[in-house]
């Protein structure tokens, strides 16, 4: 049943009135970026021509978040970018410039200048051009193994160093992986962040302390976004399903690779 078929009270409780806050990844050929997460230049312009189409406003992710849906408008949309990749800046800052729209950046200190991501010139030329810069913890580790210390420099350093180094506030957080446990997000709240946003596939609660972010794969098509765009309810039913069956596998991957644990390590999306 797709949600064009269901009341306003049955879209509300279902939670498909939310504002949708899109998580991309790689975007064009980028180093060692995973081909399931990378889209190409072309497909992300027609997303965004896909977003125009549907009527829907494209807003930074602290005013996405914070309004409460409006049934007489297309709900808000806001672009996020996990992992501090170079095609941030070579790809994605000239198309979001180009049409005026914002962009929220979650990136890691750790990898700040490293060969295949972002240098802190870059960054700081993309906030003057209206970007925004969010933490995606200091490193690219799993964060709910750590011990208190490493778990506190993760989120705490992350946050300082990005905004001292882009002079910007930084009040959101994205896991990598999208790791979550209510330990991390006690953390993540006593060091500053307003909220953490997840992975979960489902649009995003107004105000809530977990963002749901719908991610955005390298098969996703314009049409296959604008279902999603829309709140039809059988493509949410069908990720909400997926990631309930693969939860479990990368719990166990975690437990069986102890290098991922570091919070030295770097590792690939998410």
């Amino acid at each position: 049943m797709e949600a064009r078929g269901l009341s306003r009270p049955a879209r509300r409780r279902l939670g498909l009135d939310g504002a949708r806050v899109l998580l991309y990844h790689g975007v064009g050929k980028s180093k060692g970026a995973d081909p399931r997460y990378t889209v190409t230049r072309n497909q992300l312009a027609g997303h965004l021509e896909q977003i125009g189409r549907g009527g829907h406003r494209v807003l930074p992710l602290s005013a996405a978040w914070s309004a409460p849906a409006d049934e007489a408008r297309a709900p808000a949309v806001a672009l996020t970018f996990d992992d501090g990749g170079a095609s941030d800046y070579e790809q994605v800052f000239p198309i979001l410039s180009e049409r005026g729209l914002p962009g929220e950046f979650f990136v890691n200190p750790g990898t700040m200048g490293r060969r295949g991501y972002l240098s802190w010139d870059q960054a700081r030329e993309m906030a003057r051009g209206g970007m925004r810069f969010q933490s995606h913890a200091y490193d690219h580790v799993y964060l709910t193994p750590l011990p208190a210390p490493s778990l506190q420099r993760q989120l705490g350093d992350s946050k300082r160093r990005i905004e001292d180094e882009l002079g910007r506030p930084v009040e959101f957080l994205a896991a990598p992986y999208g790791d979550l446990s209510r330990r991390v997000r006690q953390a993540a709240l006593a060091a500053g962040y307003r909220a953490i946003c997840t992975s979960w596939s489902w649009p995003a609660r107004a105000g809530a302390r977990s963002v749901d972010r719908v991610a955005v794969y390298a098969s996703t098509t314009a049409e296959d976004l604008a279902r999603l765009l829309r709140g039809d309810v059988v493509p949410y039913l069908r990720r909400a399903g997926r990631s309930a069956l693969l939860y479990p596998v990368k719990r166990a991957v975690l437990h069986l690779r102890p290098a991922w644990r570091s919070d030295q390590a770097v590792e690939g999306p998410a």
